[in-house]
């Protein structure tokens, strides 16, 4: 009975232990969204790289045309962001889903300005470093 109470025990508190680390993780992946916003807004290119993957990846299905899909990889994406071709737009964000299992996590985002939305679904990873990271970024653009 004793190992029974134990084992219990010990299945109750990895599920503690477990609720406090997924509240955790998803604080920090919001605020790795916050942030990842704030650097396109501003077009901070030095602030935006250590949020992406090495791996980070944007794909954008439809685009430029509806017979197209863009992918870009993170040099490009950077170099986009730096020559002004991409944000510079301040954007109110509104999470709308996050999802963790462990060490990836999947986020439903709406980024919103006055001149466009944009509905983004993101992928994050944990690095070794024990930080999220964004590993793609798939949005659907839509002007006012």
């Amino acid at each position: 009975m004793k190992i029974l109470n134990l084992l219990l025990l010990a299945v109750l508190f990895s599920g503690t232990v477990f609720a406090q680390n997924s509240k955790t993780a998803k604080k920090e992946i919001e605020q790795c969204i916050t942030n990842f916003s704030s650097a396109v807004d501003n077009r901070n290119s030095e602030s935006l790289e250590p949020l992406l993957n090495e791996k980070f990846r944007v794909v954008a299905n439809r685009f430029p045309t509806d017979d197209k899909t863009t992918v870009l990889n993170k040099e490009t994406y950077i170099s986009l962001l730096k020559v002004g071709k991409i944000g510079g737009e301040k954007r109110e964000v509104k999470i709308k889903s996050i999802d963790i299992t462990n060490h990836i996590a999947t986020a439903k985002v709406e980024f919103l300005s006055d001149k466009s939305t944009f509905t983004t679904y993101q992928t994050f990873i944990l690095n070794q470093q024990n930080k999220w990271q964004v590993l793609s970024d798939m949005p659907y653009v839509k002007k006012k």
